[in-house]
């Protein structure tokens, strides 16, 4: 089998890059060929991230797709895409999957938290979305406020709606599809997955009272929330934070206001073997979002890794945080309870080590890759097996 995946980044960006990475390379043990069409590109090992496809192609406008052969392929598995229209044809012509990872297709200011109060929407996309500017956009380069177009938004929605075989990560996530107007049988709920470390964890010695930030460094992210946990807590607590965005210096001075330089370190982007070993060395996860996450892969690395986990509890992270069995999750969005819940977590290091274990346990279960695989092979058997079937159709008009 032959598989196209369309991202709008090749190379590692975000939890949605790394799926795409982690997908391809179990595919290929199974003899799937894969091939990337993207918009952008991230220098962040892009040498490794690129040598995993058969081709790649930089798709940008309507005459790019001519480089691609799509017969070629026996599905095409769109992921993070900005302008569904540019692949409007190939969707109609092609038997294809889509993967929705976040809130893009259904929130205007992507996020689906009110700029005014920062309180979780839960309300469908619609042009009342403009009271809450979701229609302004800053320019990354040039920080100017700029309109985005409602029209290019509803049109990338109304595409997305003729998918006939949507993936998400989280019940949430299926839920904010469906209040937005997309059918409940198109759509499959398909967890992912991280690698097994089985035991070659056992050997690595635990940093005491070590608290482990991984994602991006935006405002989404709750980060400095978890700085300002950090202040309310024991001086013996440190924190390491791993990952880059544009809220890295802000997060720097508030670091410093808080005095907390000698607790708190900021470690960049980090992957591969160095990642493992922030992973291992830490006693516990915390995932400080208050936006709602659709899924939140961070929790399940952490899994993988045995570590318990203290989040709010927001969008999908609760299809995998179980209060109270593999780590803990606070219902306020707030530094006072994330902090009083961090210290309560340390206090007892042999339940903190149990919730590990339990995670531990989910990984291999729910969330292991041969069942992940499973699946998603299965799946793409059975929407490659579409191909015949559309061309028969087109040959009956035609076409």
């Amino acid at each position: 089998m032959k598989v196209l995946f369309i991202n709008e980044y090749m190379g590692f960006v975000g939890g949605v890059e790394q799926y795409i990475f982690d997908t391809v390379l179990g595919l290929i043990k199974q003899n799937i060929v894969c091939s990337l069409a993207y918009e952008k590109v991230s220098d962040n090992d892009l040498f490794i991230y690129q040598n995993l496809f058969e081709n790649t192609y930089n798709v940008q406008s309507f005459s790019d797709l001519k480089q691609v052969d799509f017969a070629y392929y026996d599905l095409i598995y769109f992921h993070k895409v900005t302008n569904l229209d540019l692949w409007k044809d190939v969707i109609a012509l092609n038997p294809s999957i889509i993967m929705v990872h976040d809130y893009d297709f259904v929130c205007p200011r992507k996020h689906k938290y009110f700029l005014w109060g920062h309180q979780i929407c839960k309300r469908p996309a619609s042009y009342l979305c403009v009271l809450d500017g979701g229609f302004f956009q800053r320019d990354a380069k040039t920080k100017k406020i700029g309109i985005k177009s409602p029209l290019t938004f509803f049109k990338n929605l109304d595409i997305l709606k003729t998918f006939r075989n949507v993936i998400v990560a989280s019940t949430y996530m299926k839920e904010q599809l469906l209040i937005n107007g997309l059918l409940d049988e198109n759509i499959q709920i398909l967890p992912p997955c991280v690698k097994d470390y089985g035991n070659t964890i056992e050997s690595i010695v635990i940093k005491p009272r070590s608290l482990l930030y991984v994602g991006q460094l935006i405002y989404g992210k709750g980060v400095d929330l978890l700085i300002e946990a950090m202040h309310k807590m024991d001086d013996n607590i440190i924190l390491n934070i791993v990952g880059t965005g544009n809220a890295t210096q802000s997060l720097k001075e508030l670091v410093v206001h808080y005095g907390l330089e000698n607790r708190v370190q900021f470690h960049g982007y980090q992957s591969g073997e160095a990642l493992d070993l922030m992973y291992s060395q830490s006693q516990l996860l915390v995932v400080p979002s208050r936006w709602a996450e659709p899924f939140g892969m961070v929790g399940i690395e952490a899994m993988a890794f045995k570590k318990a986990i203290i989040a709010f509890s927001v969008g999908g992270i609760k299809d995998w945080l179980k209060n109270g069995v593999n780590g803990y999750l606070c219902e306020k969005i707030c530094s006072s309870q994330l902090a009083n819940t961090i210290e309560y977590a340390l206090s007892d290091l042999s339940l903190l080590k149990k919730m590990g274990e339990n995670g531990f346990e989910m990984h291999l279960g729910i969330f292991a890759s041969s069942t992940y695989f499973k699946r998603l092979t299965r799946y793409f058997s059975f929407v490659g097996s579409l191909r015949e079937d559309m061309i028969l159709k087109l040959k009956k008009i035609g076409v």
